[in-house]
């Protein structure tokens, strides 16, 4: 195997010996494929480069004030 078809099967190994750990999405952001591999599976509203983001919760922003709030 070259290193893509790999990273591939070891993604997808991953993603069937972890299904429901609840690690898929972390993983999708790690590897920085959040956006085309859920957007492929066809789910009702496209998926955007912002949603790799949580919030910073308001009591952390006003605990330290010099956090910005996420995009």
């Amino acid at each position: 195997l070259n290193t893509d078809e790999f990273r591939k099967a070891v993604w997808k190994e991953r993603e069937m010996e972890l299904a429901f750990e609840g690690h898929h999405r972390w993983d999708l952001i790690r590897t920085n494929r959040l956006v085309e591999v859920l957007n492929a599976s066809g789910i009702l509203q496209p998926i955007k480069e912002e949603n790799k983001l949580f919030p910073i919760p308001f009591l952390e922003r006003l605990a330290n004030p010099n956090l910005d709030p996420n995009p």
